[in-house]
């Protein structure tokens, strides 16, 4: 007999005869095979009894049943998730606009706060920026989670929707199939719908789950494009420069720098010359031209610094008492400016004003010469020339008017200028570079603009028409002292007020202009004029006091260079190409002497002086027909000279420049119409994510999602229908297009809550929420790992179904059963043959030992 696998170990059969067996076995072995029985018999009633009691556990388990459940898990990941974008997203838009923590980037200040005592700190804006970085860390999470939560959530809504087609019986296993392999994210599915499969295909769910996955793949590119950064400027401290002139200042009543306007002028106009850079001259547009800078003046200009050489190709300049481009960043700062222009023409002799020496408090001035300045053909010729200044109008009333708001005045000055020269070198000269009328028009206008700052891009802002009043919010800091006229101050009434001065007559050289020195805020060609052909000018001086600068004891032929001529530095050339001028203009612009051999030599000056004045309008005299412009452009930086001086006449400065450059951060930059279509799209997008999630757990499901054990269970329903073969194209396989696709009741009370309920593939019935169903448990044999059976059997279970699989483990749960119990039915009888050996054995070893007793 062959041994038994169910056998113990020892356990052996042998071919001994019983007789044989009871001669040649000793005692202590036959009681030792005699216990061996009786443990081989114990073992397989265990057997037996252990397979009776699995086959009772088969039977009980077909009873165990629960109820449908359901899994929020991607309910509540949908929720978190819509959270943290809206986080992300609603951080990113506020951001744009303002800081978290305040109302603005820039400087805010609230009531009471105008005077920058209480300042904001560089802190309140650096926490933003901690928050704003911890929103793109959130972006970035919600951006890569999008597509598989999305996916997951679709999964989870598709069980729902399997379980409730029973009522529409439109989807078929090959729909499902669909649902199950996230056809939604499956560029085959997309061929097949192109090519007008949607009935085999198509579901209203995979429709929804591809329109959700592409607006919510869209939704990261998208702010990527319409997002940026941009560096904002934002207040750190705020700090002030000393104070400057307010234009209220000027019409205090006990100043007397205005009497010192004229000289000081008078110094400037000697001193400086075209080429000097002029740090204090603004343009409305902070550009420069440096083009026309003359020699070392381009790198001057290059660097910011414009001179006065061209003037007249500035776009709108100005006169400002800061240096040209100075920011005052996040706080809106206010000045006064003041600029002028110039019209410089010839006139006829009906329109030089007629009595101008008559007019009253009119400026007026008057100087003539005459010298014999050589023979001519052999006869002693003279030379002569003439200055005749006017200004017809009162010049004793100022202007100008005490108030900050924008004002224009308008002044005219008339010339009447000869210089007749008997030099046989002049005789080629025109008639009108000998004499000539002119009317001299110079428009003015003071007001305030803003200085440059971050909130006008770093450009002067425009000429205000009303104060600066009205003009500053909470981003102002009040910059005047003057109580009841500081710049908050819009209630501020200003009187005008009116300053009479009386004359002190004419001086020896015809001036009536001695008494307009002491006048009030006088205008800037008056100033000029004051300056160039008043008392103690240029001229006049020499005129009055001719002897002061004749020596006539100089023995030196040197021409010694002692002074230079007013007015004279302002027509150097504007470029380089224009030097080419007369030798004897080119001494005049230099200098002159103040220490004459001869009074023809002083008269000479002057001639040349006067000359200067009148210009040429031909080309004739090899300074070129660019002189005009020349002496256009000189009046015009005379005028910026001259309101510089009077900005600066003030007895007192009581305007305050306050500034704060800031500190840069990054915030985030998108458009309106971009924040608009992206906050929408998200909107749409997360409703429809939470209302896929909420209908994904409106009902308990028969399973926690479509996946490959799901799908399993389905084939193992059918698995009479779909053997195992080669399938390379399951387009072709029909019975996934006829076979359903929903899950229901199939037993035989779907509607009986107290009943066990059966799922199936198909049926007909509603799996309900209250109702028990048959599942499977933690200790059923067929969910746990088959690792003991033999190798070749494990491979042979890779390729089985787990129906089939089912099917074998019974049959050999059955076949283990019916050896059990014929060896039983065996060993039963082997029994009983070896129980008579047994008592045979006995009696004769009680004989034996009966005998040895007797004999004993």
């Amino acid at each position: 007999m062959e041994s038994s696998p169910l056998m113990p170990q020892g356990a052996e059969h042998d071919c001994l005869s019983p007789a044989t067996r009871q001669q040649g076995v000793p005692d202590n072995q036959k009681e030792a095979r005699l216990s061996s029985k009786h443990m081989a018999t114990g073992s397989i009633r265990s057997t037996s009894d252990a397979l009776s009691t699995r086959e009772g556990d088969r039977k009980d388990r077909t009873e165990d049943a629960r109820k449908l459940q359901r899994l929020p898990l991607t309910l509540w990941l949908t929720v978190t998730y819509a959270i943290l974008s809206i986080f992300a997203w609603t951080i990113n838009c506020t951001l744009v606009r303002k800081p978290l923590n305040a109302s603005h980037y820039g400087l805010y200040l609230r009531d009471g706060d105008v005077y920058g005592y209480r300042y904001p700190t560089h802190s309140i804006y650096t926490f933003n920026e901690r928050i704003l970085q911890v929103a793109r860390v959130v972006q970035a999470i919600v951006a890569v989670s999008t597509v598989p939560l999305t996916s997951a959530v679709c999964s989870t809504a598709a069980v729902t929707f399997m379980q409730r087609e029973h009522r529409n019986h439109n989807l078929s296993l090959r729909k499902t199939m669909v649902l199950a392999d996230k056809g939604w994210a499956d560029f085959e599915v997309y061929l097949h719908l192109l090519r007008g499969r949607l009935s085999s295909y198509g579901s209203s769910l995979l429709y929804l789950a591809i329109l959700l996955i592409a607006l919510g793949a869209s939704l990261s590119p998208l702010q990527s494009v319409f997002l940026t950064s941009k560096t904002v400027q934002t207040p750190v401290s705020l700090a002030s420069l000393g104070k400057i002139t307010d234009l209220i200042d000027l019409f205090d009543e006990g100043s007397f720098y205005n009497q010192l306007t004229p000289a000081e002028l008078r110094s400037a106009l000697t001193s400086t010359t075209s080429t000097d850079p002029q740090t204090r001259l603004w343009t409305a547009d902070g550009a420069l031209n440096c083009t026309g800078s003359v020699g070392n003046n381009n790198t001057a200009c290059a660097f910011g610094q414009v001179s006065l050489a061209n003037m007249s190709q500035l776009h709108d300049s100005f006169i400002a008492q800061l240096p040209a481009g100075f920011s005052t960043g996040l706080v809106r700062q206010f000045i006064p400016r003041i600029n002028s222009s110039i019209s410089r023409e010839r006139i006829p002799a009906a329109a030089f004003p007629a009595h101008c020496e008559r007019s009253g408090n009119s400026f007026f001035a008057s100087y003539a010469g005459t010298w014999e300045s050589g023979y001519v053909n052999g006869s002693l010729a003279a030379s002569s020339w003439g200055v005749v200044a006017c200004m017809p109008t009162d010049q004793s009333k100022s202007l100008w008017n005490k108030t900050r708001n924008r004002q224009t005045i308008s002044e005219q000055l008339y010339l009447n200028l000869t210089a007749l020269s008997s030099n046989p070198y002049k005789q080629w000269w025109s008639e009108d570079q000998w004499s000539g009328l002119f009317r001299i028009t110079l428009n003015t206008t003071s007001g305030y603009f803003e200085l440059p700052n971050i909130m006008n891009g770093g450009l002067p802002g425009p000429l205000l028409k009303n104060g600066p009043e009205a003009h500053c919010g909470r981003d102002c800091v009040i910059q005047s002292d003057l109580r009841g006229q500081e710049i908050y101050d819009r209630n501020n009434t200003l009187r005008i007020r009116e300053e009479s001065q009386e004359s002190n007559g004419t001086s020896i050289v015809d001036d009536g202009a001695f008494a307009l020195f002491n006048g009030m805020n006088k205008g800037p060609l008056l100033t000029i004029a004051l300056a160039l052909f008043g008392t103690g000018s240029w001229i006049a001086d020499r005129t009055q006091h001719p002897d002061f600068y004749v020596n006539q004891n100089v023995t030196s032929r040197t021409y010694a260079c002692t002074e230079r001529v007013p007015f004279a530095g302002l027509l150097a050339s504007m470029d380089a190409d224009s030097a080419t001028i007369a030798s004897d203009y080119d001494n005049m612009v230099g200098c002159v002497s103040n220490n004459n051999m001869h009074s023809d030599y002083l008269q000479e000056n002057i001639f040349d002086y006067v000359q200067m004045h009148i210009g040429p309008i031909t080309g004739r005299d090899g300074r070129g027909p660019t002189y005009e412009a020349k002496l256009n452009n000189a009046w015009e930086a005379a005028a910026f000279l001259a309101n510089e001086r009077w900005l600066k006449s003030g007895q007192r400065a009581t305007l305050t420049v306050n500034y704060d450059p800031g500190a840069p951060i990054q915030i985030p930059h998108i458009s309106t119409a971009g924040m608009i279509l992206i906050s929408v799209l998200l909107s749409i997008y997360l409703v429809s994510l939470l209302a896929m999630a909420v209908y994904g757990n409106w009902n308990p499901h028969w399973t926690s999602r479509l996946d490959a054990f799901t799908m399993m269970q389905l084939g193992a329903a059918i698995s009479e229908h779909l053997p195992l073969q080669l399938a390379n194209n399951t387009h072709i396989i029909r019975i996934l297009d006829e076979v359903p696709g929903w899950v229901g009741d199939s037993s035989e009370q779907p509607e009986d809550d107290t009943a066990v309920g059966k799922i199936g593939l198909g049926a007909s019935g509603a799996l309900r929420a209250g109702k028990r169903y048959k599942c499977y448990t933690s200790n059923d044999r067929r969910t746990q790992n088959l690792s003991a059976a033999p190798a070749n059997a494990t491979a042979t279970h890779k390729n089985m179904t787990t129906a089939d699989l089912i099917a074998e483990k019974k049959k050999e749960w059955e076949k283990a059963r019916s050896d059990a119990e014929s060896l039983i039915d065996e060993i039963a009888e082997s029994d009983d043959k070896e129980l008579d050996e047994l008592l045979g054995d006995l009696g004769e070893i009680e004989g034996g030992r009966g005998k040895e007793r007797d004999e004993l």
